[in-house]
């Protein structure tokens, strides 16, 4: 049976659900990777399905805005001083897509669209239609663009779950600008058209 999966994280956690993702027989796994800082990449070299064969794995992010291929980033990875073993361990069929090329992807039975928001570094949200259902993942974002935001915003329109970094109270914001996140308040006005909103923020420490 074909079975397919959407990750839009590889934080810590991604090498934990081994026994759930490898159940199905080859399954086909989609890694839409919003930018490339250490917390979102750093489960990659646990994610289990990586070292099985049979397995279809697909990395993709906007090069252009990351200024870094996804190829580029892996070999980065897989590398001393960070692991001992390179990119021959993995046991996956591997491949990469850079989504610079066109507003809209179709990626398995799913399409994907995609807005450069700001964060140091670059970062790109994704919006996924999915049958009849729709998903906003905005990865780590400031709100200091204007635009940006009446795009995002707009992007909000009949969406059935978004997914908004909403790492800092509207009281410590001003103090940690430098680090490219927003706050609450800020989120839930960017996300108030959502059907429904979960707020994630990088660390439990930022406010």
């Amino acid at each position: 049976m074909r079975v397919e999966k959407y990750y839009l994280r590889c934080g810590v956690w991604s090498g934990r659900p081994r026994a759930k993702l490898l159940q199905d027989e080859t399954p086909e796994i989609n890694i839409a990777l919003t930018h490339f800082h250490i917390d979102h990449i750093m489960g990659l070299p646990f994610f289990a399905p990586l070292f099985e064969k049979g397995v279809r794995i697909r990395l993709f992010a906007d090069e252009t805005v990351l200024a870094c291929s996804v190829e580029e980033m892996m070999h980065r990875l897989f590398a001393q001083p960070f692991l001992p073993m390179g990119m021959e361990a993995i046991q996956a069929d591997l491949s990469f897509q850079d989504l610079s090329d066109a507003e809209i992807h179709t990626i398995g039975d799913a399409t994907i669209e995609r807005l450069e928001l700001c964060h140091p570094g670059g970062n790109t949200a994704f919006r996924i239609r999915h049958n009849d259902k729709t998903v906003v993942y905005t990865g780590d974002f400031s709100h200091c663009d204007e635009h940006q935001m009446r795009r995002l915003t707009e992007w909000m329109e009949n969406v059935d779950l978004g997914i908004v970094e909403s790492t800092f109270t509207p009281q410590n914001y001003n103090a940690n600008k430098s680090f490219g996140h927003t706050h609450w308040h800020a989120a839930g006005k960017i996300a108030m058209p959502v059907k429904k909103v979960v707020r994630c923020a990088p660390s439990p420490s930022c406010g």
